[in-house]
């Protein structure tokens, strides 16, 4: 791998962590890969979507597909770095920059030796994943008809630069979502006793959560469920 591949790819993803979008619209970034992805004369399926594309290299029946996500988080950018987030409340916190630029660089490589190639790559510039909307999209637009399997990745700040981790099986959790809505009746802060306490409440269930895992699957499951965000009101 060259300095000038390995430079190229660098600056791809600066330039998409300085110009990040929020799921749903990532216009911009769309419109930045496809360039990127036409100037390597790499053809690109038209499938109806409104952001977010699709690559495809090789040729015959045989086919696989690569999945990377392209969308930013409502995070605010503090970091000072030279290449920092221009969008003020939108932030590439989730390391999806690095996976377009990794999927850029894979649509390189497999484009130099598409003569080689016995079936086709389709290479997936999955928008939403963070609301968990995109890949049901880009389902609907048919991108997966004819994948036979299909291979992703995730950055892992937590491993040592250079070292790739994997193993059999299912890989990287699902996430799902919950709310629990507690109500009771309020009173003044110096009669509690007039009235009902949701915060009490809602602070038992919280510890009682925290049992599930432990208590209510196969310890030898890997699981977590984290309570991310309590409103009681302003007073």
């Amino acid at each position: 791998m060259s300095t000038t591949f390995d430079s190229q790819l660098i600056a791809w993803r600066r330039e998409l962590h300085t110009w990040p979008e929020l799921s749903g619209k990532e216009e911009a970034t769309t419109a930045r890969l496809r360039a990127w992805l036409q100037a390597a004369d790499i053809r690109l399926p038209d499938y109806a979507l409104k952001t977010g594309l699709v690559a495809e290299i090789g040729q015959g029946d045989a086919l696989i597909a690569l999945r990377a996500d392209i969308d930013a988080l409502p995070v605010h950018e503090t970091s000072g770095m030279l290449f920092h987030s221009r969008h003020p409340g939108v932030m590439h916190a989730c390391g999806h920059d690095v996976h377009s630029a990794v999927m850029l660089g894979a649509a390189l490589l497999l484009k130099q030796h598409e003569a080689q190639l016995k079936g086709r790559v389709r290479i997936l510039f999955q928008p939403a994943e963070e609301i968990a909307a995109g890949a049901r999209q880009f389902i609907h637009a048919g991108v997966l008809e004819g994948v036979q399997a299909i291979f992703g990745m995730h950055n892992e700040p937590g491993l040592p630069t250079g070292v790739f981790a994997t193993r059999g099986g299912a890989f990287y959790a699902n996430a799902d979502k919950f709310i629990i809505r507690v109500s009771g009746r309020g009173a003044h802060a110096a009669h509690p006793e007039e009235g009902t306490d949701v915060i009490v409440a809602a602070s038992q269930i919280i510890q009682g959560l925290q049992s599930l895992t432990s208590r209510s699957f196969n310890t030898l499951d890997s699981l977590v469920l984290s309570i991310t965000r309590i409103d009681a009101g302003k007073t």
